[in-house]
């Protein structure tokens, strides 16, 4: 009896770790697979961010691009706007020169009024 009783202790502790090592088997694999799922999310994360910066990169070259686009359009306006005043300036002295020759001799009829052009220039309307 002593011996049986033993051997049924022996069996319960056999089944014990038996089960101990199950559990642990399980607690294992549940361990590695939320370790799996932890590298496979930052590796997702990382993949986003590595995309998002490239993104990012990309519109700055584009923006630089554009800027570059823009100051050469500025540039070309100024440039454009300070012949524009130049030729401005120089119609300005020759019509005046013009004004001060027909003071002295008149080139066209007085009587005729003068006509504002689109330029904001005095001048006389010609038939």
């Amino acid at each position: 009896a002593e011996l049986d009783s033993e051997l049924a202790r022996v069996e319960a502790e056999r089944e014990r770790a038996i089960q101990l090592q199950l559990e642990a088997a399980s607690k294992a694999a549940e361990e590695s697979a939320r370790k799996q799922e932890v590298e496979d999310a930052a590796r997702l994360a990382v993949e986003k961010l590595v995309q998002e910066r490239q993104a990012k990169s990309q519109e700055i070259g584009h923006l630089t691009e554009r800027e570059e686009q823009l100051k050469h359009e500025l540039e070309m306006a100024k440039k454009i706007a300070e012949m524009e005043k130049i030729a401005a300036i120089q119609s300005a002295k020759a019509i005046a020169e013009i004004d001060e020759s027909a003071q002295t001799t008149p080139l066209v009829d007085s009587k005729r009024p003068p006509v504002v052009s689109h330029r904001g220039i005095q001048t006389y309307q010609e038939s």
